[in-house]
């Protein structure tokens, strides 16, 4: 089982299982063709130019695998926070470096999604806010990229997602 699956079914948010399934349902479908080193994290907020005009990136999580991710993690990265003019600029550019169409990418933007999800939800779940009362200010900042994140996890897969914070 996968920890995404695993992740999703501890979840509070069952809906996330159904959208878990969907991407395994349709992993075989989107074999990546050349593996990569990925960041997990890559943004521009995780790209620093120093003095001499040298791009540093940092923030590292690295793994081996399809860099339709990483390029799908800063998409929806900058979706989720109203930068779509941004978002659409790197992707062109990226389609422009690359030099050949970028196949599925809907997939990896859900998958990237997901991962985001996943890794969010836990941290403001009102257990953690008894504990933690800081956490409500994280949770408010959170509340309306999670519901654009769930209303593209939908669109894209047609079931329903529901996140409630």
């Amino acid at each position: 089982r996968s920890a995404g699956r695993r992740d999703a079914r501890r979840s509070r948010h069952t809906t996330l299982a159904g959208v878990v399934d969907w991407l395994e349902q349709r992993q075989a479908a989107v074999p990546c063709a050349q593996p990569a080193i990925l960041h997990r994290d890559y943004h521009p907020w995780n790209v620093l130019l120093d003095a001499a005009g040298r791009l540093w990136v940092i923030d590292w999580d690295w793994r081996i695998g399809d860099a339709r991710f990483d390029l799908a993690w800063a998409l929806m990265l900058m979706r989720r926070s109203h930068f779509d003019a941004f978002s659409d600029a790197v992707l062109a550019e990226y389609a422009r470096q690359s030099e050949r169409a970028i196949e599925q990418l809907e997939y990896f933007e859900v998958l990237a999604t997901m991962r985001w999800l996943l890794n969010v939800a836990p941290a403001v779940e009102p257990w953690q806010l008894r504990r933690d009362p800081t956490r409500e200010e994280f949770r408010e900042f959170l509340r309306e990229p999670v519901r654009n994140a769930a209303l593209f996890v939908q669109a894209q897969t047609g079931l329903a997602v529901s996140v409630n914070l």
